[in-house]
């Protein structure tokens, strides 16, 4: 939902062929008998290459990067939920997963483990020995995951906002003024990560926070968004950046924000973490992604309209050079029944990320929530998804390798086969072994 990337692949008895659109503004596609690509501004960049779907990619990916490995436990079953207030709930959400003798990886924290919303905080009130509690998980098997939004605080009293003061490091509009815009701590002001200098800055923040063994980090918020009313919910158009140094407006800047922040916080965490392999989850984002995080579909309804949906956009996503993607299981708005959550549970258990997430506002929901016979069968497909981790462990590799999707189109091995083209409520992966029923 928050990621536009310009690329297509047209599929074709004469060949297939890849292009790629080296432009960040907002552009509108209209695909008939001719292509049409009507960029708001920018230069007219592209690249075009054809040949079977996995070269497409191969070649796409060679040009914008590769996915990094990832930490195999990743790659396991996260549980989260905007809700988890205290390290006591987080406990028991933990040691329940035990009692019901069900796998589980990461546990991700929303904004409520903050300190009034404010980025790079955990409240110490509500986690107070956060270093040992995080041991604590680790010793289950379970990474402790927090999440970050870009908006800063817009107070004397934040540090963070003085830092960035000091730095000339925030975005401002063309009379030199700061933009100040609501979200989550208030009004906030936005760091500028199209400059190098802010980038390194907002890439030292991370370190006390994996010091205390924080596992990863979860950016949401960073299309930028903003909470306006009408219009677009994000920075105004007129907005100043660096743009290393060339300059230019949020026209430009947008798209690329969230990248550049993903690669503030990759930069960091290889750094202060060297011994471990990054994990960074990015709701926004732009080609080239990949190389420092993976995205889930965003804040998605609980339709099976929507569950049919988060198909075709895993394989898109996979096709525009993003491996690592997957839904809110059982979607984040509203409240799927029993036979809705579990045939997402079923549908993402093969997907690449495999987490439940949901609303502050809905019924919490965990593969417990609806009894019998749910349950039982969602254990049976988490148990599946771990026997399966070394499969997904090589197509991993093949990602990062080669580029290729680990959730593929059907067309992937049958691209001369025109029945297979339009196939979006189905996705394959090469030398799949059998799986219980769906």
């Amino acid at each position: 939902m928050y990621i536009c990337i310009p690329v297509y692949l047209g599929l074709h008895s004469c060949g297939s062929y890849l292009i790629f659109y080296e432009n960040s503004f907002e552009a509108d596609f209209t695909f008939a008998e001719t292509a049409v690509a009507d960029f708001q501004g920018g230069s007219l960049r592209y690249y075009f290459t054809y040949g079977s779907p996995a070269q497409l990619l191969e070649r796409y990916t060679e040009l914008t990067g590769r996915a990094f490995l990832p930490p195999r436990w990743a790659l396991g079953y996260h549980q989260s939920k905007w809700g988890y207030r205290t390290e006591e709930k987080v406990r028991e959400e933990a040691k329940a997963f035990q009692a019901h003798n069900l796998p589980l990886s990461a546990i991700h924290l929303d904004i409520d483990c903050q300190v009034g919303n404010r980025a790079f905080t955990i409240d110490p009130d509500r986690f107070p020995k956060l270093a040992s509690f995080t041991q604590e998980l680790r010793e289950l098997g379970v990474q402790f995951i927090a999440i970050l939004n870009p908006g800063i605080k817009y107070s004397r009293n934040s540090n963070l906002f003085l830092e960035g003061q000091i730095l000339d490091g925030f975005c401002k509009l063309p009379n030199g003024k700061l933009v100040v815009a609501p979200v989550w701590p208030g009004w906030s002001v936005f760091p500028d990560f199209t400059n190098p200098k802010v980038r390194r800055w907002w890439s030292r923040q991370y370190q006390y926070l994996l010091d205390v063994g924080v596992a990863g980090f979860w950016h949401d918020m960073n299309e930028p968004a903003a909470f306006i009313t009408s219009g677009d919910r994000s920075l105004p158009k007129v907005t100043q950046h660096y743009m290393e140094g060339r300059g230019g407006d949020h026209r430009e800047a947008h798209n690329v924000y969230g990248l550049l922040q993903a690669e503030a916080a990759y930069e960091s965490l290889c750094q202060y973490s060297a011994d471990r392999r990054p994990f960074i989850v990015s709701r926004a984002g732009w080609a080239s992604l990949q190389r420092y995080a993976w995205t889930w579909t965003g804040d998605v309804e609980c339709t099976w309209a929507a569950l049919r949906t988060t198909m075709a956009t895993v394989v898109g996503l996979g096709l525009s050079g993003i491996p690592y993607s997957g839904p809110d299981i059982g979607g984040f708005q509203g409240n799927p029944g029993g036979e809705l959550y579990l045939r997402w549970f079923q549908m993402a258990t093969f997907f690449t990320f495999y987490r439940t997430h949901s609303s502050n506002n809905v019924e919490h929901r965990t593969p417990w929530t609806y009894g019998e016979p749910y349950l039982s069968i969602i254990r049976q497909f988490l148990e599946l998804r771990y026997q399966l981790l070394p499969y997904f462990y090589t197509l991993s590799w093949e990602a990062t390798q080669k580029g290729y999707p680990p959730v593929r189109p059907v067309f992937w091995g049958a691209s001369d086969e025109p029945a297979v083209w339009g196939v979006e409520d189905a996705f394959c992966s090469d030398r799949a072994p059998s799986a219980p029923p769906v």
